[in-house]
C-alpha cells in the first residue's frame, strides 16, 4: 500500500509540473503575440503610464515617440536599476537622448 500512496503522489506531482510549465509556455507566447502587435501601442504606453513596464520594448520597437514624455517621467520615478535601463535604452532608441 506505501508504493501505491508513493506512486500517486509522484504522479500527481507531475502532473501539477506538466501543467505549470504548459500554462507558462502559453503565456509566453500570448505575450510575443501582443508585443509583435503594434496595434497594442496605446496600451503599451498605458500600462507605462500606470508603472507596469512589461512593453518598453514595444514601445521603442515601434517609434511612439508619443510615448517620450510618459517615459521620462517613469524613469525617474522607478527605483529599479534595471527598468530604469530598459526605459533609458527605449528613450535612446526613440532619439530623445
Amino acid at each position: 500500500m506505501r508504493i501505491n500512496r508513493n506512486v500517486n503522489l509522484l504522479v500527481l506531482v507531475l502532473s501539477a509540473s506538466l501543467t505549470a510549465v504548459v500554462y507558462g509556455q502559453q503565456n509566453q507566447a500570448n505575450s510575443l503575440a501582443y508585443a509583435a502587435d503594434e496595434a497594442n501601442v496605446p496600451d503599451a504606453i498605458a500600462k507605462v503610464k500606470s508603472g507596469k513596464f512589461v512593453h518598453v520594448e514595444l514601445i521603442a520597437k515601434a517609434g511612439a515617440v508619443e510615448a517620450v514624455p510618459v517615459l521620462k517621467e517613469q524613469v525617474v520615478r522607478t527605483q529599479d536599476p534595471i527598468v530604469k535601463a530598459k526605459i533609458a535604452n527605449a528613450l535612446v532608441r526613440l532619439g530623445t537622448c
